[in-house]
């Protein structure tokens, strides 16, 4: 597909040069270019952005933009560190070196009442 692609619901390409948006759902082999749903986006190989609420790929090197992103070539990695408020957090990070999310959990154990923390961003 090469041009601009829509549909109300689902699109399935094989190979997209261009814009593809849906509704729902965007599937597709390779993309160069920007693919926006509203729910679900899948894709081997992308060199653009990806927009969803849900963004999966094999290999993204463009933009993932998204409330969950994950590309399987960059993988999940796991963050643990402390700060001068001497929180103790612990972290998982998804996405790709370009655009990230990071989910968050935390304790303060150290003044008789433990804080916990949460955080996504």
């Amino acid at each position: 597909m090469t041009g601009v692609q829509g549909a109300g619901v689902v699109n399935i390409a094989q190979n997209v040069r261009g814009i593809q948006g849906a509704g729902v759902s965007n599937h597709a082999a390779n993309v160069d270019g920007l693919q926006i749903s509203g729910i679900l986006y899948t894709a081997k190989h992308v060199t653009g952005a990806q927009i969803s609420l849900i963004n999966t790929a094999d290999n993204n090197e463009g933009g993932m933009i998204g409330l969950f992103n994950f590309s399987a070539a960059h993988g999940i990695h796991v963050d643990f560190w402390t700060d001068e408020t001497r929180f103790i957090r612990f972290g998982l990070r998804t996405g790709n070196k370009n655009f990230y999310n990071l989910l968050t959990a935390g304790l303060q154990p150290f003044n008789g009442i433990t804080l916990w923390s949460l955080g996504y961003g």
